[in-house]
């Protein structure tokens, strides 16, 4: 009986000094949320969202930059060759592309300003963010696109995003139709413009 009660004695404190340093550890982490996801303080430079840029990205600072500035940064960072195969480029150019019309791409961009993010956003993946400020822009360059390619930019535009819209499992089907009825309210507009 002695020799059960020695070891009950000698290993009990083991569990004990276990729990305590695990409930220790557990409190004096210090947790965040970015992007609605809670992640511990030490995790935020390595843990991520797919699609979502990494926390202290270039892109978190956008508002900061006048338009020739966001511009030169666009073209020499977000889209260099090595930028273009991170799974968060899409998401970076979608809110670049919104900073810059903010900023006034639409009103005081050159021609070839112009012309180039519309034919960005021909090229991403999706611009489901960005569906008016598209039609803003493109209307704002007829002074230098004819009518006729205007229009076939913007059903390519359109196609490309209906498509997106379709193949996202929406939690909502009411959340889904309204992004088809907005897309499909946009592209009419921009058609009726253009006529």
């Amino acid at each position: 009986m002695k020799n059960y009660l020695f070891t009950l004695f000698a290993v009990l404190p083991m569990f004990i000094s276990c729990s305590v340093e695990e409930n220790t550890t557990n409190k004096e982490r210090e947790w965040v949320t970015i992007n609605g996801m809670s992640m511990p303080k030490e995790d935020v430079y390595t843990v991520r969202t797919k699609g979502i840029a990494p926390y202290g990205h270039k892109s978190y600072f956008l508002s900061g930059y006048d338009l020739q500035k966001l511009d030169d940064l666009y073209r020499q960072e977000f889209n260099h060759p090595d930028s273009l195969t991170l799974d968060y480029n899409t998401n970076v150019k979608n809110k670049a592309f919104f900073i810059l019309m903010l900023k006034g791409l639409a009103e005081k961009g050159t021609p070839e300003q112009k012309q180039y993010y519309i034919n960005q956003q021909l090229k991403l993946d999706n611009n489901l963010s960005n569906l008016e400020r598209f039609n803003e822009l493109l209307l704002s360059s007829l002074d230098f696109i004819a009518e006729e390619e205007a229009l076939k930019m913007a059903r390519d535009f359109y196609d490309k995003n209906r498509l997106v819209i379709q193949e996202i499992n929406w939690k909502d089907t009411e959340e889904g139709q309204a992004k088809v009825t907005e897309l499909n309210n946009e592209y009419d507009t921009l058609k009726s413009r253009l006529k």
